[in-house]
């Protein structure tokens, strides 16, 4: 299953993104985070030191037990503050109010910021109130007469106005948050397109190259990795030419020297399958050029062809044989095979030379004949002159009529010998001329070898009273 193919820009630019935005969304947390954990320890502070403000006037208010003083004393304070004061007792008990009746609270003695500052730490805590019904920072600070804890002085503010301070904060953050990442889009989208502009120049530089424009000089990028490859790709473009052009070079050499041969050659593969086919072969077995690539039992169809083919893959050895072949009449082929090796001598196929020996044949079946007939022809006038001779030397040489009858007889057939001898000759002059030699052209009556061949035949056709 193959997965989907992105470009490299499409793969960058969103990870420079992602990885930047998430970076400054972490960062911007972290910093309001931080802000707003700054922001409540400096309120704290300013709480702790508002109280430490009144302090003297509520340990001296506490000594003497005027809680009307103190009530007064915490009232005014606040409102110049804008603080809430809230006194409590050792016991517990709300003695100074500023915003409530305190007569109308419960015990503060179980709150968190209360029991620490009763047991002489100073408390703090950030919790909803259910007198003011809003969340409040409270900090409590404690009161001590003779170094014992005589009362607590709380300060409080509402929460809200902590948020008020970092909401602004966050505004500000946000809105910086914002013009970053614009500012940062815009830069990874340069930065993410000057990394890959290179890389496209060389895409579309390899592709060149890869379709044969091998002349093809890539640009040398600025960023050296991308150099070294485009030095490495034009490097490679220089070699292919040299090496396409030994190649193209040998290949037409090897194709000149196919196509002269007078001889067929063939090339199959271990499958059967034509690898080269010169033009001899095409025509000698009337197929295309489209033959290579094909199927050879396709191709040729010659049963003794394709056994003797299937012998030479099978056997691995040298082998020749002699086929009939139809195609435009019959012919007789010499093929000789031997097994195809590539340049690490491994078995690739078949390689089988053809010659058209049909003529060569047909002369030999041709002087086979000829002697047959020749022999059986020289008897005759041989059998003619020895028994004129022997006629004369019985006495027939003394009869003037019988010695010139046996004279003319010996004359005649004397000449058909050298008429028979005449064609031995042409004949082996017809097999120097297939051996490469030129036949001699003479001049020669057409009358005097149609007189000559009807005296040779004259004595037969008389025999059989065949008329000439």
């Amino acid at each position: 299953m193959s997965t989907k193919k992105r470009k490299l820009f499409v793969r960058l630019y969103p990870s420079y993104l992602i990885i930047t935005i998430t970076s400054l969304v972490a960062l911007s947390w972290y910093y309001a985070k931080t802000s707003k954990d700054f922001f409540l320890h400096q309120e704290k502070e300013n709480l702790e030191v508002r109280a430490q403000f009144i302090y003297k006037d509520i340990q001296h208010a506490l000594e003497q037990k005027s809680f009307f003083l103190v009530e007064q004393f915490c009232i005014e304070v606040g409102k110049r503050t804008h603080t809430r004061i809230t006194v409590v007792s050792k016991s517990g008990n709300v003695v100074a109010e500023t915003d409530e009746d305190r007569d109308d609270m419960s015990n503060h003695k179980n709150r968190p910021e209360i029991k620490v500052a009763l047991a002489g730490e100073v408390g703090s805590s950030i919790r909803y109130s259910s007198t003011l019904s809003e969340n409040m920072m409270y900090v409590a600070v404690p009161v001590l007469i003779e170094g014992e804890v005589a009362g607590v002085i709380r300060t409080s503010i509402p929460v809200n106005a902590i948020d008020q301070s970092v909401r602004g904060i966050y505004i500000d953050t946000f809105l910086g948050c914002v013009f970053i990442v614009i500012l940062i889009v815009i830069i990874s989208f340069f930065v993410a397109k000057r990394i890959t502009a290179p890389l496209e120049e060389l895409k579309r530089g390899v592709a060149n190259v890869a379709s044969g424009g091998f002349e093809t000089q890539l640009p040398i990028p600025e960023i050296a990795e991308f150099a070294d490859l485009a030095h490495s790709v034009n490097d490679m473009a220089g070699q292919l030419t040299q090496h396409i052009s030994e190649i193209t070079e040998q290949n037409n050499e090897r194709t000149a020297i196919l196509s002269s041969m007078h001889e067929g050659v063939l090339a199959v593969d271990n499958s059967g399958k034509i690898i080269s086919i010169n033009k001899a072969a095409r025509r000698l077995f009337n197929t295309t050029k489209e033959a290579k690539g094909q199927n050879l039992h396709c191709t040729i169809r010659n049963t003794s062809l394709h056994e003797f083919v299937d012998d030479i893959l099978i056997k691995r050895k040298k082998l020749g044989k002699e086929f009939e072949f139809y195609n435009a009449g019959n012919r007789i082929i010499d093929a000789k095979g031997t097994i195809l090796r590539d340049a690490d001598e491994n078995a690739i196929g078949a390689l089988i030379v053809f010659n058209d020996v049909t003529q060569i044949r047909k002369l030999e079946n041709f002087r086979r004949e000829f002697v047959a007939n020749v022999s059986h022809e020289i008897r005759t006038p041989l059998t003619v002159i020895m028994g004129s001779v022997e006629a004369l030397l019985d006495g027939a040489l003394k009869d003037p009529v019988d010695s010139e009858h046996f004279m003319k007889s010996i004359a005649k057939h004397s000449e058909r010998l050298n008429a028979l001898v005449g064609d031995i000759l042409d004949l082996s002059k017809v097999e120097r001329l297939n051996q490469g030699e030129e036949l001699e052209v003479y001049d020669y009556s057409v009358s005097s070898l149609v007189n000559t061949v009807r005296d040779l035949c004259l004595e037969k056709a008389i025999e059989k009273e065949i008329p000439l």
